[in-house]
């Protein structure tokens, strides 16, 4: 493996900020590339690389140097810390993917033996002296401060480590995890117990059901559920999933229709010029004239022009992302438009998102709420929510266009002392696109031997929970569980899968092919429990 030093990663901006909040003397950061070579190549060394690969990285030979003894006493010297971040173990950045097929392109690969290309950063914090009694910290202690690591990295798809990353941690692959499976007839109190540490968000009801269900089952015919079995569950009957109190019942005989039958009814009232409305991922409505709307549709790419024949269908989509945001607000704004797009672009057998736009409803921006010390604040939201969100509809290439703000954090009932507002915060992810007439309905049923296709990237074990999670009340899920249900973005990896869709949904409007697409649909915060199921229950079989 050869190492690269790369520019500096903070604006003088950001950099003076950071030296002012972690009350610093210096702070630099800059990029770290890991060049993982062909075990059959010629190895090449850093001073050897083709000038052609350190003009795209903007690169450098490394050297690490230790980081220098730190004074204890503090009497006359600070503290100079050097720390790590890179990615997870078993993981693949973004930035990776993009970088190694950009190399690819420029042949510089197959020319240095290069096999793929990581990205990390070399933080170099450095210290004021302290006076006595009070003493340096150490850097084992700066690496396990809260305060500072939480402010340089993300622990749920980086690593931190004072010493360098080897190569095995960067490019080894991950040993699956085994399947764990409970006693044949769980008790209630096996299953409440896991319902807590796995975040399930499980239900009394829900509990007893199982209880009861795998009370049935003998060892013959399959013994007690599984870890996986449980975690499907969950997230298959998660109110976020199944909508549960939106399609209760009111028990007062005067409101007879359910929350989701009132919202309904305005499609139902009004249903001029509207195709399709909750039957897929987005709406569709009918189109003005094509010369009124020339932009709405995505070119032609195997013939790179615009078709002039076809009336497209307008989609509209509108969802929230809220438990995600009030914990991590900048990934969680981020993957709630990333999530919002996936919707628009899985409509019928393929269709194209074009543009965006986000909300966000918090409560004080003075920090006067009453919340878990783990769930950001009304201002740390509106600071970095909105970057999130911009940022991958900008990667992606759908750019947002409009947006909402408002707060409300208000006294009511002033005896008891109590406040009304946005405590859980409000993150809406909304946008349009055009589908193709060909393509705006799917194509049930499914033959027999028909082939279900995942596309897309590995999830890891990043996000996923998050339907149960979401389903919980505000930091409901202790700040393990809540960070771990909270997806982290990969803007790269789906736009290369709505590319292929394009690719595919072009071709109902040739001659002489056909879209091999029957049926699209989008892997959400349930993950593969709840994407496979729905398609194949849409798929008439």
């Amino acid at each position: 493996m050869i190492t690269l030093l790369g520019p500096p990663v903070l604006s003088p901006i950001r950099t003076s900020t950071l030296i002012s909040v972690l009350a610093l003397s210096s702070l630099q950061v800059h990029t770290l590339y890991f060049l993982h070579l062909s075990p059959s190549a010629t190895p090449p060394t850093a001073d050897t690389l083709p000038p052609q690969l350190h003009d795209i990285l903007q690169s450098r030979p490394f050297v690490p140097s230790p980081s220098p003894p730190p004074s204890v006493e503090g009497t006359s010297d600070g503290v100079t810390v050097r720390l790590y971040v890179y990615p997870r173990p078993g993981t693949i950045s973004p930035f990776s993917s993009k970088a190694t097929d950009i190399l690819r392109s420029c042949s510089l690969l197959q020319r240095t033996g290069i096999e793929r290309v990581e990205r990390g950063e070399l933080w170099e914090l450095s210290f004021p002296p302290v006076k006595p009694p009070y003493k340096n910290l150490t850097p084992e202690e700066v690496s396990r401060d809260k305060d500072i690591v939480r402010r340089i990295h993300d622990r749920m798809i980086d690593s931190l480590s004072l010493s360098p990353p080897t190569e095995e941690e960067l490019f080894s692959r991950p040993i699956a995890k085994q399947v764990v499976r409970l006693p044949t007839r769980p008790t209630r109190e096996d299953l409440m117990n896991l319902n807590k540490e796995l975040g399930l968000a499980l239900s009394d009801g829900e509990i007893e059901y199982l209880v009861e269900e795998y009370g049935k089952r003998s060892a013959e015919e399959g013994g007690g559920p599984t870890d996986v079995e449980l975690f499907t569950f969950s997230q298959i009957n998660s109110e976020h999933c199944r909508h549960k109190t939106f399609n209760s019942h009111f028990l007062s005989p005067q409101t007879p229709h359910t929350l989701f039958q009132m919202i309904r009814n305005t499609s139902s009232s009004s249903p001029s010029g509207l195709i399709s409305s909750y039957s897929d991922n987005a709406a569709v409505f009918s189109s003005p004239p094509l010369h009124q709307i020339p932009t709405f549709l995505a070119p032609n790419y195997s013939t790179h022009s615009f078709p002039k024949d076809e009336q497209p269908g307008i989609l509209i989509k509108a969802e929230t992302h809220n438990h995600p945001t009030s914990i991590s607000p900048f990934p969680g704004s981020a993957t709630g438009t990333g999530g919002e797009i996936r919707d628009e672009a899985a409509v019928g057998r393929g269709s194209r998102p074009k543009m965006g736009v986000v909300g966000y409803m918090v409560g004080s921006l003075n920090g006067r709420e009453d919340r878990p010390s783990h769930v950001a604040s009304g201002r740390e939201i509106m600071i970095h929510a909105p970057l999130g969100a911009s940022e991958y509809g900008n990667e992606l290439g759908r750019p947002t266009v409009a947006g909402l703000f408002r707060t409300l954090d208000v006294p009511h009932d002033a005896e008891e002392g109590g406040r009304r507002g946005y405590g859980k915060p409000v993150m809406l992810a909304g946008g349009h696109g055009s589908v193709l007439p060909p393509n705006m309905f799917k194509h049930p049923p499914f033959k027999p031997g028909t082939l279900l296709v995942v596309l897309g990237g590995g999830g890891m074990l990043i996000g996923l929970g998050g339907g149960s999670g979401s389903s919980l009340g505000g930091g409901e899920g202790g700040e393990e569980l809540d960070f771990k249900s909270v997806q982290r973005g990969n803007a790269e990896m789906e736009r290369r899968a709505i590319e292929v869709i394009d690719r595919c949904s072009w071709l109902a409007l040739s001659p002489s092919s056909s879209n091999p697409i029957l049926s699209v649909h989008d892997v959400g915060a349930a993950g593969l429990s709840n994407a496979f199921p729905e398609l194949v229950r849409d798929s008439g079989r």
